[in-house]
């Protein structure tokens, strides 16, 4: 993943594992957030403590809701159920001891 290692990776060890946020989904009746997107390789990176250990996630997207939630959509690497790693598209909720920036964007602005 281009433009990661800014930030060293942390320090500690978080309580509790990184929490996915469920996707926005129109039949919930929670108004649509305003969703940010970076182009493939530019947009900032996130430590996210997974499966045991901190991962480096980019970041694709960032979901602003109107109650206040900030949600990022990441590419990470995980093990999957066969116990082979590859990369996956994940929500995360900004304000867990165990996502936390990377590297700022490449650009300066995503589109909305």
């Amino acid at each position: 993943m281009s433009g990661m290692g800014r930030w060293a990776r942390p320090e500690y060890t978080p309580e509790r594992e990184a929490v996915e946020a469920p996707p926005w989904r129109q039949e919930t009746g929670i108004p649509a957030p305003t969703v940010s997107v970076w182009p493939h390789g530019q947009g900032p990176t996130l430590w996210v403590y997974v499966q045991s250990r901190w991962r480096q996630t980019l970041v694709r997207a960032r979901h602003d809701h109107a109650d206040g939630r900030v949600v990022y959509k990441v590419e990470i690497t995980l093990r999957g159920p066969d116990g082979v790693e590859g990369s996956y598209a994940r929500f995360y909720s900004w304000g867990q001891r165990a996502v936390v920036p990377a590297s700022p964007a490449t650009s300066p602005r995503p589109s909305r």
